[in-house]
């Protein structure tokens, strides 16, 4: 199977606290992974590295290597906003800016300098994520007023404009109800034909709905299942 990202002996401290112990883990091209594990064993941690967002994290200290498109991210020079605009890292608690919906979807083409076509973009990038007929008559409203699947399908959107090759979504469903749940599930699983995804999640009959490789985060290392 084609590898979109590898990492191997990656190490992780925090304040000399050791998160992440030599750990080996791979993203395969265009296939749903899970990673699951208790509260505290180190799955946002490995997402935060993968995305580069530790660079930010005070008293961080890494070690070990992650190879992404040719290049050792961590040990290599890297532009981190062309590195953000391949790998999208999407969080628990959706974070829709207190802007439009245009707004909000519009920001990412702003950041990455993209100006052609920008409506038609965004409309199509809301069909994708099976959210324009619900808001194709409040784009100019704030995206605060959404529901929370729906907020977490315009993150999704927002991340998806950019095309990227990698996507991070560490426990997005958690905050929803179950039939939200499901609509993201089902989501998530048609991207995967354009998008390489990483799925952190608690619950494990989520896996099975979901997952085609899946790996337990446990005493600090990521395990095959």
């Amino acid at each position: 199977m084609d590898k979109e990202l590898i990492v191997n002996n990656l190490s992780f401290w925090y304040d000399k606290h050791l998160i992440l112990n030599k750990v080996n883990f791979n993203i395969t091209k265009n296939k749903i992974t899970t990673i699951y594990g208790e509260s505290g064993s180190g799955k946002s941690t490995l997402l935060s590295s993968i995305s580069q967002i530790s660079r930010e994290i005070a008293n961080a200290k890494i070690e070990g290597d992650i190879f992404f498109n040719g290049k050792n991210i961590l040990k290599e020079k890297i532009n981190i906003t062309e590195h953000h605009k391949k790998v999208a890292h999407i969080f628990q608690t959706p974070t829709p800016f207190n802007k439009s919906i245009y707004e909000n979807l519009k920001f990412p083409l702003k950041i990455h300098k993209i100006k052609d076509s920008i409506d038609d973009k965004i409309i199509n990038v809301l069909k994708k994520v099976d959210l324009y007929q619900q808001v194709k008559d409040k784009l100019h409203q704030t995206a605060t007023k959404l529901s929370g699947g729906q907020k977490q399908k315009l993150c999704i959107a927002r991340s998806l404009l950019t095309n990227p090759q990698i996507l991070l979504l560490d426990e997005p469903t958690s905050s929803l109800d179950f039939e939200s749940k499901l609509v993201i599930e089902e989501l998530i699983k048609k991207l995967k034909n354009e998008v390489s995804i990483v799925f952190v999640t608690h619950d494990l009959e989520q896996i099975d709905r979901i997952s085609d490789i899946s790996f337990k985060c446990e005493d600090k290392k990521i395990i095959s299942c």
